[in-house]
């Protein structure tokens, strides 16, 4: 792991949504932030968070690359770019019709796999993220996986 702390806070950042610790999330976010130039509570992100891995409870959240500044003082960006491989619950998913009504064999729903990209900016100061930028591609569903 690098020295640089603005990577190391990321990190730590990524390894609790992989252990679902969203309580924690103020160890990495300001109180307020800015969302997509929405201005959310914490509370807020951390409940938009909360409903994004229900509809996806087999996300792992994985940095494929990566780029940091990092002035050393705790201010800075990270941008980073996730590929997502997931099963989504329900019969609708970033707008793809994953089933339809009475799909399945007695009644029980087969499960669809959905692939899709994530590029997140996220901005640092005082060693926390105040401001967010998430640029989400189109999903599309993985076939014969």
């Amino acid at each position: 792991m690098s020295s640089d702390p603005i990577k190391k806070t990321y990190f730590s950042y990524i390894a609790s949504l992989n252990r679902r610790q969203l309580s924690s999330l103020s160890n990495f976010f300001h109180d307020t932030l800015s969302y997509n130039n929405k201005t959310l509570s914490l509370a807020d992100f951390q409940t938009l968070l909360s409903e994004q891995i229900s509809r996806t409870p087999d996300v792992q959240f994985i940095v494929r690359n990566m780029l940091c500044e990092d002035d050393g003082k705790g201010n800075g960006m990270v941008a980073a770019r996730f590929v997502f491989s997931v099963t989504p619950v329900g019969r609708e998913f970033m707008g793809l019709e994953l089933r339809k009504e009475g799909e399945g064999e007695k009644g029980e729903e087969e499960e669809v796999m959905v692939e899709f990209a994530e590029h997140v900016w996220y901005w640092f100061e005082k060693g926390k993220v105040r401001r967010v930028q998430s640029l989400v591609g189109q999903a599309k569903k993985l076939e014969g996986w």
